[in-house]
């Protein structure tokens, strides 16, 4: 009888394996992630909502995430974690496999289409098109 492997939950990281491709959940947290990330940097791995409702709301949906945590003060603010260094390393990872995939189709069915120049369109190595691995 075969049994499933329990999730190794040491780091609160079990569900984001390699080969586990990402949900649409997934997707939503690395857009929210994003775009928290790209209008509340400070410095670091420093967020400030800006007293802005939305990035106070956005942020503190990340901290309930796991994927930051709430700073002392009067705005909100927050230091992101190292599960959503984690987490965006791991969705860019599923990201480059299928532009590795769509490069290797477009290569296959593509008239005229190089190796070199679909590497550099879908911003990945010669390597990666030609049969090697993905890089991380």
């Amino acid at each position: 009888m075969d049994r499933e492997e329990p999730e190794d939950q040491s780091n609160d990281f079990g569900r984001y394996r390699p080969e586990n491709p990402p949900t649409g959940e997934d997707k939503l947290w690395a857009l929210v992630l994003a775009l928290v990330e790209q209008s509340c940097w400070v410095q670091g791995d420093k967020l400030d909502s800006w007293a802005i409702s939305a990035y106070e709301h956005a942020i503190e949906a990340l901290a309930e995430a796991g994927f930051v945590e709430l700073d002392a003060g009067g705005r909100i603010g927050a230091t992101i974690l190292p599960k959503a260094r984690e987490f965006e390393a791991w969705m860019e990872s599923h990201a480059r496999r299928a532009r590795v995939d769509e490069a290797r189709h477009a290569l296959a069915t593509v008239p005229g289409a190089t190796p070199k120049g679909l590497a550099s369109l879908y911003g990945i190595t010669l390597a990666e098109l030609t049969g090697g691995e993905p890089e991380a």
